[in-house]
This record gives structure tokens, C-alpha cells and sequence, in this order.
């Protein structure tokens, strides 16, 4: 056998692992020799001279430390520098119990070729240095400079280790047997905010929330005096400042020499953010829930008031009544509009109300309605305004951009209550990944920040977990409605915008709205819309399936002399227009309706006749992932319940020649 070679023990319950780091070590002057258990690792140590062992530390019967312990006690002479090989990198309890058991390093599984390679050759070249060493001096000589390599590679583990814990991002700490804290690494610092002299003597609790004290003492008590060790445990700790960060909490016994009891040696994993962003999307989650269900509840009431406000106004058309029951008649007509608004509030927090979007100067809105908030909010309250001046644009419906100011303006003014101030704020913005990281639902890029804050008392921090939800309110029955917030989320999530609400009992709310710019010079002017109502004689096609809109809508037509034909589903309507689309002039869609909705019905139609005039009717708006196809399907588009004259007014726009461009659609 070559005397030059040098001998590795590796010892491992499992023999694949054992084959995997032989494979890895295997070169022409290194004798692997393999051990499957702490036992037959000492017999071979009893007749070899290894130059290194690689230990498994979990291993049955015999772990890796009663291995180590039995090697010390068996061949005290024997000094085998040895690596440890662990599970999880975030065992540092199983890393520091094996430093004081004599292993010089370790790795962690799954083993990296090249870093177990590199860590081995350290060894070897040691090994080789000493019988190199052996071969020109004594005996004593030899034990000297293997003893102090042997230190030299020891200290240098121990300075890794704690070069480990300086630059760990989780908090390392150790207890005393009394549980008070006799070492933190720097993230202590970076992550709770206390210097080191804040820290060092005092109780683990003094961090702690009231609530949680007990339960702290009772671990620690487990853990020093049943020799208990605990994982993955939830917990929170007291920022300096007073916020609380949450964790994830690991603990077993750290024996002190100076000492007879045991103290702890703990791990402390930052979750805070991680907690933040999930409940941030299971808040977005209900909210799109809430929303959803809105729509639906919103659709289906308009076709009813829909039907209500058709009567009345047919009723006021045929003048058939007294000038009494007109008044009454008027009446009706105006709770069904009541209603009407009431129904849009809901489609617009649920993403369904029909927006006009253009460029807007959000400088110029916010003006606007600094005037009028002037004369309804007491003059003891002040209104202070910081608008940049070169303000981008944004793509917007100046009237919803004025609900949302006016809106969040009146929600100050009641929480300043007669004295106080509101600030409004508006400058250009970029998000950047890390706010995106840190807010669940925001995208990097440019905006502008709409900002208003106020001095009032503050809002509790349940209350700000539910303040976007429709009829959630916290004032006095009959003094809100618990829509002005839900109306705020609804119109900024149509904006592709993001909002926050941040809010300190004491000191005040601020809200912060972020729009995404676009690149424009100027402003959009609307022009106002004429409108026609006048009849005709043409066949029209009414196609719902609610029966009171079917009947109202084709009583109102056919009082103007059109023909009315009626189809109450898809499958109906396809039917009677290929027997009659020779005839039939323009159809009347609804979007929204059982079996074959509104969009398939509307693709059968064109395949039939590719030139048919189609104006859909819907309780919402298209859906904008098909907005830009319907619009260029379609001539006209008019919103549940509707005023007869904008229903007459759509007709004839669309029988006597072609309706808005595209770009004035109401689509867009």
C-alpha cells in the first residue's frame, strides 16, 4: 500500500450518501474509508490515521455528538479535524452543540461538489504538511505543530461561525439561566430598532406585548429545566418605536460554563413583511369577492327599476292622468332614479360602471373641488394645498376624479370634526420594486400621488382593515350610507390606480392615491351630446329576459310607431332574425342573460347579417377585456334603467347614420 496516501473517514446512516460524497472525495491519492454507524466509525479510527472525517449528525442510535464525545473520551490522542454535515443551514443550534463537541466545520445537504472539494482539500493539504513535518523532526515536534495547526483551523472555524452570526439576517441570541439576554447579533438592532446597551441584561419579556409574557416565561422555563427544544414557534416582539414585528421563534438549552444551569441559544426569523403581504392579498381577494357579488346585485335591480321607471314615464307621456296623479307619477319616477344612483354607487365599486376615460390635470380637479369644499367645511377647519406645478397626466374621468376628492375631502372634514387641518398633496411618483414587493397589487412605473391627510383623531386599526367595504360604517345610523370609501377603491382599481389608508389614533389619516401617468400635452374637452327623440316606423328587435323590460320597452317604442318584436333569450332572438332580418332594422341586446348570453347571441347575429345594427342594453358596462371587440361590433351602447329620450335618441343616431367614432365610444 502507498504510505503516501491519505485517509478520509466518512460516516452516514444512509448508504447513498455515503456513495455520493465517495464519488465526490475520490482521486488517486485519498482512501475513502465508510462508516454506516458512530460505532463502527470508532472501530476503524481504532486502526487507521485519518486525516479528516465528514460526520452525519442525525444519525439513530449513536448521533454524531455522542459519535464525537466517545472518539474524545476512547483516543484522546487521536485528533481528527472533523466536518460536520447537516440538514438545514438554519440548524445553527446543531452548528454550535457540534463546535463545542470539537468539529472544526460543516456542510449542508444537499452537498455542493465544489464547496465539499475545496473544504476537503484544506484537510488533506493539512494532513499531508504533518507527515511532512513528521518525516524531519521528533516525535514531540510532530504532536506541537499538529496541535497548534489543529488550533490555527479551530480558531479559524470558530471566527467563521461568528462571522456567520454578525452577518446573519435572523437574530441570534443566548439567554442566561434567569432569561435574560446576554448576547444578540446585529440584526437584533437592524430589525427592532435597540442599540446593544438597550439590550444586554435584560429580561427576554421586556420585548414582548403584554399578552404574550406568560407564555414566553413558560417556554423558557420547557427548555432550561426539561432540556425541551422548540421550532417554528409564532411569536411578536416591541419594536423601539412601538410597531410590532412578528416571528418565527427557535430555542434549545446553551450550556454556560460559567454556570451550572443552562441558559437558551435561540433563532429569530423575521416575518413581518411576509404577514403584511399576505394579508394585504387576502384582503384584495375578498374585496374582488365583494365587488363581484355588488355587480350582480346591482345588474339585476337595475332591470327592475328599469321596468318601474319605464311605466312611469309612459304614464307621463300618455298624459292619460290628473295633474295630482302626474305629481305622483313624477314621484315615482324620481325614487326609481334615487335607486338608479343608488345601483351605480355599487357597479362603480365593483368595476362594472361605465368610465369615460381622457387627460386629465389632476392639478386642475383637485382645484376644482378645493373650491367647493371651501364653502361646506367650516372655516375653523384650514384647507392647505402642495400641488406640483409641471404635474403629468393621467388617463381618467374627471367626474369620478372628482367624486374620489370630494369623497375623501368630506371624510377629513368629519374626522377634524370643527377645528383642525386637511392637507392635500399631489406630486409625480415612482414606484419602485421594492414598494411593489412590500404592497400587493401595485406596479412598478410612473404615476402620480394624490395625497390627503387630516388631524383628526385617528382611525383604530380594525377599523382600517374593513374601511373599503361597501356599507361599512362607523357613524351614526342615518348618517352614512358606508358607500364613500367602497366608491374610492372601486374608482381608483378602474384607474389601474393603487390606494393606501394609514391611520394613528391621536394623530390623524392619510390616505394616498396613485395614478399611472400617461404622455400628453393638454387636456380633453367633451362636447355635450344633442339629443334626437323622435320615433320612427322601423322593425326593431327587443331581446331580454326580463319580461317587465320586454313589456315596458316595447310599449314605449311602439307608442313612438316602431314595430316591436320580442325575444325574451339568445336562442329565441337567433331565430326570429333569420326569419326576419330582412325586415328587422336594429336589435336591442341585453348582455346579461341565461343559457346563450349577450356576446354569443351577438356573434350569431353577425354571421347572419355582418351589417346588422346592434345596440347593446346592460345593467354594466362591457366587460373591459372584451370592450375593445364589442366596440367595433356594435353601434351603440345605452345603460340600465335609461330615460326614454336616450333610448329614442340611441335609436335614431343608429338608423340614420353611423353612431360616434370609436374614440367617442362610451366604451372608451
Amino acid at each position: 500500500m502507498n504510505c503516501n496516501i491519505t485517509k478520509i473517514l466518512i460516516v452516514d446512516d444512509v448508504m447513498i450518501n455515503l456513495v455520493i460524497l465517495e464519488a465526490m472525495l475520490k482521486s488517486q491519492d485519498v482512501e475513502i474509508h465508510k462508516a454506516t454507524s458512530g460505532e463502527q466509525a470508532i472501530n476503524l479510527i481504532a486502526r487507521n490515521d485519518f486525516a479528516l472525517m465528514l460526520l452525519d449528525v442525525h444519525m439513530p442510535e449513536m448521533d454524531g455528538f455522542d459519535t464525537l464525545e466517545k472518539i474524545s473520551n476512547f483516543y484522546p490522542q487521536k485528533i481528527i479535524p472533523t466536518i460536520l454535515v447537516t440538514a438545514t443551514i438554519t440548524d445553527i443550534l446543531s452548528v454550535v452543540k457540534g463546535y463545542e463537541k470539537g468539529a472544526v466545520d460543516y456542510l449542508v445537504k444537499p452537498l455542493n461538489p465544489v464547496i465539499v472539494k475545496k473544504k476537503v482539500q484544506v484537510f488533506i493539504d493539512l494532513h499531508k504538511q504533518k507527515k511532512h513535518q513528521e518525516n524531519l523532526a521528533t516525535e514531540l515536534q510532530k504532536e506541537i505543530i499538529i496541535r497548534e495547526k489543529t488550533e490555527q483551523e479551530l480558531r479559524k472555524s470558530k471566527h467563521q461561525f461568528e462571522s456567520l452570526s454578525q452577518n446573519s439576517p435572523d437574530i441570534i441570541y443566548t439567554l442566561d439561566k434567569n432569561g435574560r439576554i446576554n448576547y444578540v447579533n446585529p440584526a437584533w438592532t437592524e430589525i427592532l430598532g435597540h442599540s446593544k446597551s438597550e439590550i444586554m441584561g435584560r429580561d427576554f419579556t421586556d420585548f414582548a406585548k403584554p399578552k404574550d409574557i406568560q407564555r414566553y416565561r413558560r417556554l423558557f422555563r420547557q427548555i432550561r429545566d426539561e432540556g425541551k427544544t422548540f421550532r417554528d414557534i409564532s411569536g411578536e416582539l416591541i419594536h423601539k418605536d412601538g410597531t410590532i414585528r412578528h416571528f418565527i421563534l427557535s430555542g434549545a438549552q446553551n450550556q454556560n460554563d460559567k454556570d451550572s444551569a443552562p441558559g437558551m441559544v435561540g433563532l429569530l426569523k423575521d416575518t413581518t413583511t411576509q404577514q403584511k403581504l399576505q394579508a394585504q392579498l387576502l384582503h384584495s381577494q375578498k374585496m374582488e369577492a365583494i365587488g363581484n357579488m355588488a355587480g350582480g346585485i346591482a345588474h339585476d335591480f337595475n332591470n327592475l327599476l328599469q321596468a318601474i321607471q319605464g311605466y312611469a314615464e309612459l304614464l307621463l307621456i300618455t298624459k292619460a292622468s290628473g295633474k295630482k296623479q302626474n305629481q305622483e307619477i313624477s314621484e315615482i319616477k324620481k325614487a326609481a332614479q334615487r335607486g338608479a344612483a343608488l345601483t351605480q354607487q355599487l357597479l362603480t365599486f365593483s368595476r362594472k360602471a361605465e368610465i369615460n376615460f381622457r387627460p386629465v390635470n389632476l392639478n386642475l380637479e383637485v382645484e376644482s373641488v378645493h373650491k367647493l369644499l371651501l364653502r361646506t367645511i367650516p372655516k375653523m377647519i384650514e384647507i392647505k394645498l402642495d400641488l406640483q406645478k409641471d404635474i403629468s397626466y393621467i388617463s381618467a374621468d374627471p367626474g369620478r376624479i372628482e367624486q374620489i376628492i370630494m369623497n375623501l375631502g368630506v371624510n377629513a372634514r368629519d374626522a377634524v370634526n370643527d377645528e383642525g387641518t386637511i392637507n392635500i398633496l399631489t406630486s409625480n411618483v415612482i414606484l419602485d420594486d421594492k414598494f411593489c414587493r412590500e404592497n400587493t397589487g401595485s406596479v412598478p412605473g410612473e404615476y402620480v400621488l394624490f395625497e390627503i391627510s387630516d388631524s383628526g383623531e385617528g382611525i383604530p386599526e380594525e377599523v382600517v382593515e374593513h374601511i373599503f367595504e361597501p356599507f361599512f360604517t362607523t357613524k351614526e345610523a342615518g348618517k352614512g350610507t358606508g358607500l364613500g370609501l367602497a366608491i374610492v377603491y372601486g374608482i381608483v382599481k378602474n384607474h389601474q390606480g393603487y390606494i393606501t389608508c394609514q391611520s394613528r389614533l391621536g394623530v390623524g389619516t392619510t390616505f394616498r392615491i396613485y395614478f399611472p401617468t400617461i404622455k400628453c400635452t393638454e387636456a380633453f374637452e367633451e362636447k355635450p351630446r344633442e339629443l334626437q327623440t323622435k320615433g320612427g316606423t322601423e322593425t326593431i328587435l327587443l331581446v331580454d329576459d326580463e319580461e317587465q323590460v320586454l313589456q315596458i320597452g316595447s310599449r314605449v317604442l311602439s307608442k313612438f310607431g316602431y314595430n316591436v318584436l320580442q325575444a325574451s333569450n339568445g336562442d329565441e332572438a337567433i331565430e326570429i332574425y333569420k326569419n326576419k332580418f330582412s325586415e328587422i332594422k336594429i336589435i336591442i341586446l341585453d348582455m346579461i342573460m341565461p343559457k346563450m348570453g349577450g356576446r354569443q347571441c351577438l356573434n350569431e347575429i353577425l354571421k347572419i347579417n355582418p351589417e346588422a345594427k346592434v345596440i347593446i342594453s346592460s345593467g354594466f358596462s362591457a366587460d373591459k377585456t372584451d370592450e375593445s371587440d364589442i366596440s367595433r361590433l356594435i353601434k351603440g351602447f345605452i345603460h340600465k334603467p335609461y330615460e326614454v329620450k336616450y333610448l329614442l335618441a340611441t335609436i335614431r343616431e343608429v338608423l340614420d347614420g353611423p353612431v360616434c367614432s370609436e374614440s367617442d365610444s362610451l366604451y372608451n
